[in-house]
């Protein structure tokens, strides 16, 4: 998960580039979509050589297998609708997968109490489908999605307690991006759903930056390492 968000990180930013030099940043998505799609090549070998143990679906999956999606607004930024619609029809029953085994392991076993802020990360993917869907004029699919959004962000802010009851450790930044991306698919459908994206930008604009500094304070002071059981960070 870690290593995509590299890869998704530079889709997120070909998208900035439309407005400034589209053609670069045209260049920048296909080159992050082909090192996204390596990358996913290269896990699945990985999980392949692992024990069955080893390969139980975990919400990190979303931005490894799904991420793709990322590029859906980039794409529609820089005028390629056809590339935002092939990414719905392409990862949207991926994330159907990821939700559907994750929702039968959570009735199933417990996560570890650490783990437990990466729950956050399956709001992401209702959240860009229901983004990319809404750009591209399928605007039933946005609507659904968006709900669906609404509903995951409601689950995890009533288990919210229950979710952070190990403190704070830099797997909170798990909430960050999908915060933001519900926000904006909200705010995208308009009326209540609006309403609610408003009220959800308004919680990620303080939530947000005190993520991000309470994780940077950790580097200097030596505890990030610790906290992510790294060799060094």
């Amino acid at each position: 998960a870690g290593l995509a968000a590299a890869t998704l990180g530079g889709m997120v930013a070909a998208g900035q580039l439309a407005g400034i030099a589209p053609g670069v940043g045209l260049w920048l998505l296909w080159a992050m979509l082909a090192l996204h799609a390596v990358l996913v090549l290269l896990i699945l070998r990985t999980l392949i050589g692992l024990p069955p143990e080893g390969r139980a679906v975990n919400p990190g999956f979303h931005m490894i297998f799904v991420g793709f999606i990322v590029a859906g607004p980039a794409a529609m930024a820089l005028g390629q609708p056809e590339i935002a619609r092939a990414l719905i029809y392409a990862t949207l029953p991926l994330a159907l997968a990821v939700w559907g085994v994750s929702l039968v392991q959570l009735t199933r076993r417990i996560p570890p109490a650490p783990l437990r802020p990466m729950l956050a990360i399956h709001l992401a993917p209702a959240s860009l489908l229901s983004i990319t869907a809404t750009l591209t004029g399928l605007e039933t699919l946005g609507t659904l999605m968006a709900w669906l959004a609404l509903i995951i962000l409601l689950a995890l802010a009533t288990s919210l307690k229950w979710i952070t009851v190990s403190g704070f450790s830099p797997l909170w930044g798990a909430f960050t991006f999908p915060l933001t991306a519900a926000a904006s698919a909200l705010m995208l459908q308009g009326g209540a759903l609006g309403w609610a994206g408003l009220a959800v930008l308004g919680v990620a604009l303080v939530t947000v930056p005190w993520i991000a500094l309470r994780i940077f304070r950790m580097w200097p002071g030596g505890r990030l390492a610790a906290k992510t059981n790294a060799a060094e960070a």
